[in-house]
Parts: structure tokens; C-alpha cells; sequence
């Protein structure tokens, strides 16, 4: 089985049955190869622990939480051009012209993440008007004036 990684269980099958079994029974059974049999015998076999992912920490990672973080609450239009403008202006040794992309990924990021929480709040705001428990502090002057939400709030005194 060339390109396949050996795993713990396939190791375990292999010295089980290889107590009864030749190599290449037992090889088979434990679906690995002969040479692979071989080495787990002789000792060989390398037991390699898969890669782990880390994140990736870069001079842009402050630069990022201090300056372009903030930046992008102050001017939440701004684009990633102009966040990538602003902190080449602030922090002209740490940010070079070939981190703009990064910018870029972290600005749509952002926004992404802006976005659904703003989702979040207004599907809260609709099942609050729905259940009839509006906190009318945080409606506008124009939507605590509407005859709608007087009438709405005339039923709702209404129903047993």
C-alpha cells in the first residue's frame, strides 16, 4: 500500500497476528506492505506525527490588532486600499506593498464578521417585536412615534 500513512490499528493487527502468521500473511491482513513489515520488525519503522497547523505570527500581526483594527471601527467604509495606505503612513518599516493581499483577507474578514453579528442583532430585534417585548430605548425618535407600534402594543393589552 505505497502512499499510504501506517496507522496505529494496522500496527496493532500486525503484531497480533504475526505472533501465528508469517510476514507476508500477516502483512496482508493488516493491509501494509512486506517492507513495511519488515521495518515495524526490525525496528525501523519511523513513527512520524502529522504536521500540526499553527498560526503563522508576522511583523503585520501587531500592526494589525493596533493600528488596522481600530482604524477599520473609526472608518468602517474605508476600504482595504486605504487601510493599507493608512498603515504604510503610520508604520512605513513594517508594512511593505506585498502585504496589501493580507490586508485585503483581513478586511473582508472583518467585514464578514461585522456583518453577521449585525444579522444577529436585527433577527434578535425581529423576534423581540415579535414576542412583544421591544426595548423601545433603543427604536428611533421616528419609529417611538409610529401609529403602528401604538397599535401594536393596543392588541398586545388586549389579548387575555
Amino acid at each position: 500500500m505505497t502512499g499510504k500513512h501506517i496507522t496505529q490499528d494496522q500496527i496493532a493487527v500486525y503484531r497480533a497476528t504475526r505472533q501465528d502468521h508469517t510476514l507476508v500473511h500477516s502483512a496482508r491482513i493488516a493491509a501494509i506492505s512486506r517492507s513495511s513489515a519488515s521495518r515495524i520488525d526490525n525496528g525501523a519503522w519511523d513513527r512520524r506525527k502529522p504536521a500540526t497547523r499553527r498560526d503563522r505570527h508576522t511583523k503585520l500581526s501587531g500592526v494589525w490588532d493596533n493600528a488596522g483594527l481600530p482604524y477599520l471601527v473609526e472608518h468602517p467604509k474605508a476600504s482595504a486600499k486605504d487601510v493599507h495606505q493608512y498603515l504604510q503612513r503610520i508604520c512605513p518599516g513594517l508594512v511593505s506593498p506585498s502585504q496589501r493581499r493580507t490586508i485585503e483577507r483581513r478586511c473582508k474578514a472583518r467585514k464578514i464578521e461585522h456583518l453577521r453579528n449585525a444579522k444577529d442583532d436585527s433577527v434578535a430585534f425581529f423576534h423581540s417585536a415579535h414576542q412583544g417585548c421591544i426595548d423601545l430605548s433603543s427604536l428611533s425618535e421616528r419609529a417611538k412615534t409610529s401609529p403602528d407600534l401604538r397599535h401594536s402594543f393596543a392588541m398586545r393589552s388586549l389579548r387575555p
